[in-house]
């Protein structure tokens, strides 16, 4: 799905440091990459590391964007229930 004729919205929830994230966006880079993570630290870290992915500080259920995506990835998640 990351290399498709139009460009794809990507969610990578609790993004961290973005390892995964950049190897999706390496895929095919016209595509729209998101991140959120529970972190400030982490959000600030990536965010001047990547300034072509919008990454923003939340957990869920609530997610801090205000949009559709067409893949969402969710790796390595702690249970926090």
């Amino acid at each position: 799905i990351v290399n498709q004729p139009q460009s794809v919205r990507m969610l990578d929830i609790g993004c961290a440091l973005c390892d995964f994230t950049e190897k999706a966006w390496n895929l095919d880079r016209e595509n729209e990459i998101c991140g959120m993570d529970l972190s400030t630290t982490a959000v600030e870290w990536t965010s001047a590391q990547f300034p072509q992915f919008t990454i923003r500080q939340g957990a869920i259920p609530s997610i801090p964007f205000h949009r559709s995506f067409d893949v969402i990835f969710c790796l390595e998640m702690p249970d926090m229930m």
